[in-house]
């Protein structure tokens, strides 16, 4: 009996032991998954691609360099910047470059730091992205365009929601946010649930502090529905009805914070997809009918 007792107490010691330690090894792996650099080789672009593409290089302020796709339209002052999504690369909005070519708008397309083929050691949903799109939109501006549109897919959104000031300084007239989030904490927190199955409370003061100490930035410093007020251009703002990772209620909330109010395209059935494949002739009469309205051709 009293074996059978101290097994029972070396198991239930143990078991106090193990739980917090596996807590803390879980929310380590989930706050590491989501920030870790996502490098991968980017396609070329497809042989019936109807315009001439040039493969450039751009410089941050902080130093890395970008990868990325210009394609110019000679004649045009227009010109827009397309951001991809978490993880992904400059090859996923390939389709909007050609969109956006074919309406007559000089465009770029890069891949964000610690993505596809550019450098960078974390990813950081947007934050230090930010200094991406700046570097990327001075670079327009040298090669002579003058009327500059931004538009962002997801995290790509959220990057365009974070860096208000500066598109305000750099004089950038309309962008498009597709599914952005409303705030870094929502964010971990819904991605935690979807990848672990486990409810988030226990354990997402964990896994903050972990993606903090990777990203080097607090959590409250990187809330996209703080800084959408600072938008001093036209927005039109894009989300699935079914999004589970970037919510309606999210988006609603970031919409109704835009000073500068371009249009709300709330798209039936639709989760965290992409829009222009999910609905072409929806986004072609909503996204660029905004887009034309906004920089009328000269």
């Amino acid at each position: 009996m009293r074996i059978a007792w101290l097994r029972r107490w070396w198991f239930l010691g143990g078991l106090i032991v193990a739980t917090p330690l596996l807590g803390y090894f879980v929310s380590w792996m989930v706050a590491w998954q989501l920030v870790c650099p996502r490098p991968s080789f980017v396609k070329t672009i497809p042989a019936d691609f109807p315009y001439m593409v040039e493969s450039i290089e751009l410089t941050t302020t902080d130093g890395f360099r970008l990868r990325g796709w210009w394609v110019p339209a000679p004649g045009s002052d227009r010109g827009a910047v397309v951001l991809h999504g978490h993880a992904a690369n400059r090859a996923t909005v390939l389709n909007r470059v050609r969109l956006l070519r074919d309406a007559g708008y000089q465009v770029l397309a890069y891949d964000a730091r610690a993505c596809g083929e550019s450098e960078g050691n974390v990813i950081s949903f947007g934050y230090w992205e930010t200094r991406d799109l700046v570097a990327s939109l001075l670079w327009m501006r040298q090669q002579g365009v003058k009327d500059l549109a931004a538009i962002g897919l997801s995290q790509g959104a959220s990057t365009i929601l974070l860096a208000a000031n500066e598109l305000t300084s750099i004089g950038v007239k309309a962008v498009v946010i597709e599914s952005p989030y409303a705030t870094l904490r929502e964010a971990v927190d819904t991605r935690f649930r979807l990848r672990t199955g486990l409810h988030s409370r226990p354990w997402l003061g964990l896994v903050m502090d972990q993606a903090e100490s990777m990203v080097g930035v607090t959590m409250g410093e990187v809330m996209p529905i703080a800084e959408a007020g600072r938008l001093a251009c036209p927005a039109f703002l894009v989300a699935g009805e079914q999004d589970v990772l970037a919510t309606p209620d999210e988006s609603r909330r970031i919409y109704e914070a835009l000073p500068m109010k371009g249009g709300f395209w709330s798209v039936p059935w639709a989760g965290h997809t992409d829009f222009l494949s999910y609905d072409p002739a929806g986004y072609r009469t909503r996204v660029m009918g905004f887009l034309e309205q906004a920089l009328p051709p000269h």
